[in-house]
């Protein structure tokens, strides 16, 4: 990895007085770090590259997404040294790609690779990140990526697909007979474009031997501590989630919350805005003449259409969809039952379990219950549940 460690034999002198300069190599810049963020470590020289103990190298996809390549990257660069050093003592990672021309994200920022494709074998981890998904979008993907995902898959060096990087690994042919987790806005387009594959879009992400696919955003995060807490303990992925104030990492097979853009689908847009405005008052229950009067119709009219619609009144659906979005979180975090029903615009946990049983049959407390039996570890589970 072309990450040199600023000594003499690299062209970089410096004396050590106390402060140590952090030198960025591709731009030139030199910082310092104050000694006691250092306690425990000696000066960057010591950190040389077969000392570290997790090798990662990122491939960027045409029009991927940054939110998982900044969440897996940044988790690295915090697990790799002590507070805010950034040096990678614990860890290494660079940007790979078969030339030096940037690639463009989904947002239009452009990244240029910091080398070109090397020995697989130089990495741990070869994590590919994708985006936009490649049939929708006419994207083309270099065939040298293909080959490259291929060899590590041949030599057994572990990959990670992040979000639509999942579909180069499922073009090398890496996935086959594997489980593949994907982002459930995606699911149907990777179930038409590969209908040999195992696709499941009801967890996080799936660890199947030496492979990891996941549904991307920031469940990049969750793999990321996964992977940190296996190879360097648990305490360093305990220093990512501090510093990105998350509460704790989820595992594999917590649920992905139902996407919101599944209302596109629907062809009144009236009841799209009207389910828009719901999700925007879950803790605090609009009124029904108030939610006609914004989605700009009268009640009467409201009823009617949701009716046609889904068989249901409004205060119905709306409802519903605040019981099932308290279940979500009933399953798949630590919240106590209290603060979930208000959080979910129910007056109290009686309120709330009450119209739960009638939903699903049975009280918060023994579905939770229930789901307890089958909780696995938070940062290394070896599969996604079937």
């Amino acid at each position: 990895m072309k990450n040199p460690t600023p000594t003499a034999e690299h062209g970089e002198e410096f004396t050590y007085d106390g402060h140590l300069p952090l030198i960025n190599q591709r731009r030139k810049r030199v910082d310092t770090i104050r000694p006691g963020h250092l306690e425990g470590y000696e000066p960057y020289a010591s950190a040389a590259r077969h000392d570290r103990k997790l090798r990662v190298a990122f491939i960027l996809l045409p029009r991927f997404t940054l939110l998982p390549l900044a969440g897996f990257l940044d988790s690295l660069r915090l697990a790799a040294d002590i507070g805010d050093g950034s040096r990678p003592v614990a860890c290494d990672w660079t940007i790979v790609a078969p030339s030096t021309d940037p690639t463009v994200a989904s947002c239009g920022v452009e990244i240029r690779p910091w080398e070109q494709l090397g020995e697989p074998t130089d990495y741990d981890y070869v994590v590919v990140v994708g985006g936009l998904f490649p049939d929708r979008y006419g994207i083309k993907i270099d065939e040298r990526i293909i080959s490259y995902i291929r060899r590590c898959g041949a030599l057994g060096v572990g990959l990670v697909g992040l979000c639509v990087g999942t579909y180069a690994l499922a073009l090398s042919g890496v996935l086959k007979g594997r489980q593949v987790c994907v982002h459930m806005y995606h699911e149907d387009d990777f179930r038409e474009r590969f209908p040999d594959l195992s696709v499941r879009a009801n967890a996080l992400f799936a660890i199947d031997g030496h492979i990891t696919t996941c549904a991307g955003g920031a469940a990049a995060i969750d793999v990321a501590c996964h992977l940190i807490a296996k190879h360097l303990g648990p305490e360093r992925a305990l220093k990512i989630l501090h510093h990105f104030l998350i509460d704790s990492a989820r595992p594999a097979s917590a649920a992905q919350l139902a996407c919101a853009d599944s209302k596109l689908g629907l062809a009144d847009p009236r009841i799209r805005r009207a389910l828009a405005i719901m999700e925007q008052f879950r803790e605090t229950p609009i009124s029904m003449p108030d939610l006609a009067r914004r989605v700009g119709v009268s009640s009467r009219q409201l009823e009617r259409i949701f009716y046609t619609e889904f068989k249901q009144t409004p205060s119905e659906y709306y409802r519903m969809a605040r019981i099932r979005h308290g279940k979500w979180l009933m399953m798949n975090t630590n919240k106590p039952l209290k603060e979930i029903a208000i959080g979910c615009g129910f007056t109290d946990s009686s309120h709330f379990a009450r119209y739960f049983k009638q939903e699903f049959g049975c009280s918060p407390q023994e579905m939770r219950l229930a789901a307890g039996k089958q909780a696995e570890s938070p940062y290394i589970p070896d599969e996604v549940p079937a």
